[in-house]
């Protein structure tokens, strides 16, 4: 107790290291070192070999923090902070992009300046830089965002849900679209968390790069990226402008919206700030797009690509894959050069869990899997189970398929689909068919209720 400690054993993230090799384990002219990277100070280390990109754990090493070999990991050019940028060698350009931000936030009215209250606590902001590359140059962003995380429950914010929509909903409005031959047109609301208007009274410190006195502060008006009710408010903002036009939620989702009282039905569905028109009548999509540029700044795009969904719009059917998403996922767990196959998994295979564990190779299995889980639910359900099940009709079941738990394997397709496990065991197979039958009604109603 009162003497200094000894970090002289903590080392730099990312420096050079040499591993251990263990005796047994040595062949003949085998270095007893081998030159690694450190990944951190643990007293059993995990450490990723650069030539071969694989893990190993070891309990001995030597770091050596003179070399950094992953330091050249992390993006060059991109300021992390104010002072960072203004001394970068791009400054020019960030400094543009700051008052260019400023600019916005004048224009939009995101705050007023106000004399600095007593007893109220300010909260603090910082500057997020960014570099875009696009197809031809890159862009470079900078965004004011509030330090969110200092925020108090029922003095700085209540409410903070706020809705998207779901994939099932998405895939739905385009086979409506397909089936009647609907033009399609993608638009995206730039800066949407800055439209929305805020209950709270929120005092702001002055964000670097605005000259004013210390003693003024920032009067929130409206609401800003990184506050925890932005997302909510910037939702009650455009429902309103909808309603206006005379959109309705959908009661099965509430960002898909309808429009029945034009000439032709209107769909539109929002993902935050991404959304998706639908008509037989181009007219009308121009009318509604111009309802929505009165209020907000909307870029229109090629409907090609919609939150990660790659939409390819034919004279008779629309076809949605994740071709770009499922090769960044090969490239990202090194499996480029991976054998493809017609199915995922081989059906004669029983996997049970293991109650051994065996740590022989580190592999990200459970993030691997993540990954593939999102490409099953939203276009790829043929990856869904490695029980290839041949459905009679859109909802089937089996009895007590699980060697363990003994549960019955269920599932259903149309425009949603699933195949997982059952909640609990059945006693039959009749009542596994039975309650796959009720739970595909539920998701059958909630189909029919959505225009």
């Amino acid at each position: 107790m009162g003497s200094k400690p000894d970090l002289s054993h903590m080392r730099i993230f990312g420096c050079e290291a040499m591993m251990h090799i263990p005796k047994e384990k040595l062949k003949n002219g085998t270095p007893m070192e081998s030159d690694d990277g450190d990944e951190e100070y643990v007293p059993e280390q995990t450490i990723g070999t650069p030539p071969t990109s694989n893990i190993t754990l070891r309990p001995h090493n030597r770091p050596n923090p003179k070399v950094e070999p992953k330091s050249y990991l992390c993006m060059a050019n991109v300021p992390q902070t104010y002072e960072d940028a203004l001394s970068s060698e791009d400054s020019e350009l960030w400094i543009k992009s700051i008052k260019e931000e400023l600019k916005a936030h004048e224009d939009n009215g995101t705050w007023e300046l106000v004399k600095k209250p007593d007893n109220v606590r300010l909260l603090d902001c910082k500057w997020v830089f960014r570099v875009k590359n696009e197809e031809s140059s890159s862009r470079y962003k900078a965004r004011l965002c509030a330090k969110g995380f200092a925020q108090k429950s029922g003095i700085d914010y209540t409410e903070t849900f706020s809705p998207t929509v779901r994939y099932d909903s998405i895939r739905l409005l385009l086979s409506i679209a397909a089936e009647k031959r609907m033009t399609i047109m993608q638009f995206d609301i730039k800066t949407a968390f800055l439209y929305g208007k805020l209950e709270e009274e929120i005092y702001m410190k002055p964000p670097e790069g605005l000259d004013v006195e210390n003693s003024m502060a920032c009067k929130l008006i409206k609401s800003l990226y990184g506050l925890k009710q932005a997302p909510r408010c910037w939702n009650a903002k455009f429902n309103s402008v909808l309603n206006k036009y005379g959109f309705f939620n959908s009661h099965a989702d509430k960002c898909v919206y309808v429009c029945s009282n034009r000439e032709a039905q209107v769909y539109l569905l929002l993902y935050v700030d991404d959304g998706l028109l639908c008509s037989t009548s181009p007219t009308i999509i121009t009318e509604v797009l111009n309802h929505l540029q009165k209020e907000f700044n909307v870029k229109l795009c090629k409907t090609s690509n919609f939150i990660g969904i790659q939409i390819e719009q034919c004279k008779d059917y629309i076809f949605i894959h994740q071709r770009k998403y499922i090769e960044e996922l090969l490239s990202k767990f090194d499996l480029d050069n991976a054998n493809p196959n017609s199915i995922p998994a081989d059906p004669h295979v029983t996997l049970q869990k293991s109650t051994v564990f065996e740590n022989k190779k580190c592999f990200p299995y459970r993030e691997a899997v993540g990954s593939l889980m999102f490409a099953a639910i939203v276009t790829r359900p043929d990856i869904m189970s490695n029980e290839n099940n041949t459905l009679e009709s859109y909802s089937d079941a089996d009895y007590a398929n699980d060697p363990v738990t003994r549960r019955s394997t269920t599932g259903y397709v149309f425009i949603k689909w699933s195949s997982r496990d059952m909640e609990q065991s059945t006693t039959n197979n009749r009542c596994a068919v039975y309650h796959r039958g009720r739970v595909h009604g539920v998701q059958l109603c909630h189909k029919s209720s959505l225009d």
